[in-house]
């Protein structure tokens, strides 16, 4: 019954938490942590620093401060982003010196498929709140996946809410109308997780 209901939003999303489990594989946990941590560390530090760097930039260049703007948030992205890399090649390599190269990659593919499905939710919430046409909204609202994860991610949301930037919270209520979710839907949601 459930493959009946399988369309290609839910093969999309199958997809991006396969590769992104291969990814973990090959990468390895520990590279994976510090990556994710590395981008989330470079956004957060962008965000909050860009104007700063941007009229710097603005000050000793002719750019306009729009520009330099968007240039000071690039540069503490890439900046950060280069550190974070750096970082994980060397514990990539004391990894595979110490021969645990298999937990590592072990763990990268559950490390792989958490990440994946953080993707999925952050998706699902940006094209839920922009206008869709018709071919993108129906698959959307009856993806079999699509509706699991809006639930789980406003569950991983709530938890999270207090730590995130105004500019980013929704309204979780709002979100899940978008999928014409019901409590039976999140009950039976809850009670699938719980099972595994």
């Amino acid at each position: 019954e459930i493959f009946m209901t399988i369309n290609w939003i839910d093969v999309s999303i199958m997809i991006i938490i396969l590769l992104n489990m291969i990814i973990g594989i090959r990468r390895g946990i520990i590279r994976g942590i510090i990556n994710l941590i590395g981008v989330i560390t470079a956004i957060f530090l962008a965000i909050f620093w860009f104007k700063e760097v941007g009229e710097y930039i603005s000050l000793h260049s002719q750019l306009s401060r729009e520009i330099a703007n968007i240039l000071g948030f690039v540069l503490i992205f890439l900046g950060i982003y280069l550190i974070a890399r750096i970082i994980e090649i060397f514990f990539k390599k004391i990894f595979s010196l110490l021969f645990v190269s298999w937990i590592d990659g072990l763990g990268g593919a559950l490390f792989g498929l958490t990440k994946g499905s953080l993707i999925v939710g952050i998706l699902l919430v940006i094209i839920t709140f922009i206008p869709l046409p018709v071919f993108l909204k129906e698959p959307l609202e009856s993806s079999f996946l699509a509706n699991r994860f809006a639930v789980m991610t406003t569950i991983v949301y709530d938890y999270l809410k207090d730590w995130l930037p105004l500019s980013i919270q929704f309204n979780t209520e709002e979100f899940l109308e978008k999928f014409h979710l019901n409590l039976i839907v999140i009950k039976d949601t809850a009670k699938y997780f719980v099972s595994i």
